[in-house]
């Protein structure tokens, strides 16, 4: 029993711990959403499973835990620690935000308090976690089922798309999937314009146009530092496709680039103005759940950027989270000019992808941005080598 206890705080149990999440939310939960809205499978509650997980990691720590890291994670801890007790004190009223408020409040805690929270703990443990000696197995594997599974089921339609019977999960869909090629690219430089091409064809199938266009970019990322001749040959096939590109403008996928209207665009419009116009009046403290409120009860009203941030938990935590992300990103920017290793390098790619997301298209249930939070600083002080 007492080496049972003494195996609770170690390393190891906690990035066990970050792992098994890690790998469950980029690769377990989008299968099971996906049987579950589209093939008519029992649903099996995730959110479930994120708190067990969050449960199991706050049993491995101590009043002492973070002694060991460095000043600079101290700023996204504190916002952490902010926020979340924000959403808990906003408990009594957001229960009566819309008829199903007791409900919807939850699914949002599980979304933002906890996941916030385990991704900060995932970056803790990112660099054992890349240099696990399954890692590389697990999430190639992954990696090559997601696209097999993608393309297979996108050729069986009548458009090459995955069809989702009207369901939402695309975003899920599309952002899991991207940060799972990062993985696999990181992994596997020997294949890397084969993953990168077969992970834009499998994204553009997932209908998700962020997580498609961020990906792009943080592929000629990738192909500037390592591989110029193999930027110039994807620059040269779009070349070559740019006809049929413009052919398929009034694509959903493409009508971003080439203009016209688009539902699901307009209504992100309105939920912008609307969410700015709320601001004028609650910006210094925020309003969890606000935009539940001042929407007659209708959820995902709000604004798909970061700026929601500032909408639900007030100026002085957006402000802080806004300089402590910038000073971070700049840093593991020149980090990874200068140096070549894995875990700078998808540290680089990662917080790319995600930074581009949550300033135009994701808002504060985007719980990605919060692994960088904690991983950069310590990557940048050397911690845990």
């Amino acid at each position: 029993m007492i080496d049972k206890l003494k195996f609770l705080y170690t390393e190891q149990y906690k990035t066990n711990i970050a792992f098994t999440f890690l790998l469950s939310f980029i690769v377990f939960q989008p299968i099971l959403k996906y049987f579950e809205y589209v093939l008519l499978f029992p649903r099996i509650n995730y959110s479930i499973f994120i708190i067990i997980m969050f449960s199991l990691y706050i049993l491995g720590t101590n009043k002492n835990f973070l002694k060991k890291y460095p000043l600079d994670l101290m700023f996204p801890f504190w916002i952490l620690l902010c926020v979340s007790g924000i959403q808990i004190l906003s408990l009594p009223w957001a229960l009566y935000y819309s008829l199903e408020g007791p409900i919807y409040y939850f699914k949002v805690l599980s979304k933002t308090f906890f996941c916030y929270w385990m991704f900060w703990f995932v970056g803790l443990h990112i660099r054992n976690i890349i240099l696990h000696d399954k890692a590389k197995l697990f999430f190639t594997a992954s990696w090559i089922f997601s696209i097999i599974m993608i393309i297979l089921n996108s050729l069986s339609n009548e458009a090459f798309k995955i069809i989702l019977e009207g369901k939402t999960i695309y975003l899920m869909l599309g952002d899991t999937f991207a940060i799972l090629s990062i993985f696999a690219l990181i992994y596997n430089k020997k294949i890397d314009l084969f993953i990168i091409v077969l992970s834009i064809i499998a994204l553009f199938a997932l209908w998700s146009r962020a997580s498609l266009y961020s990906f792009m970019v943080i592929s000629l990322f990738y192909l500037f530092k390592e591989h110029k001749y193999k930027l110039m040959l994807l620059v040269l096939l779009i070349f070559l496709l740019a006809n049929q590109i413009y052919i398929d403008k009034d694509d959903r996928m493409l009508r971003m680039i080439f203009g016209g209207f688009d539902a699901s665009q307009s209504g992100r419009m309105k939920w912008y103005e609307l969410g700015f116009k709320d601001l004028r009046l609650v910006w210094p403290f925020g309003y969890f759940m606000g935009d539940v409120y001042s929407n007659y009860g209708n959820a995902g009203t709000y604004m798909h950027s970061y700026l929601s941030f500032l909408r639900q938990f007030g100026i002085i935590p957006f402000i802080i989270f806004f300089i402590t992300l910038l000073t971070f990103y700049i840093k593991i920017f020149f980090r990874w000019c200068r140096i070549n290793e894995m875990k700078t390098d998808f540290l680089f790619y990662y917080t790319s992808f995600v930074v581009i997301e949550i300033i135009v298209a994701r808002s504060f249930m985007h719980p990605f941005i919060w692994l960088s939070l904690s991983a950069i600083p310590l990557i940048l002080n050397n911690k845990n080598e």
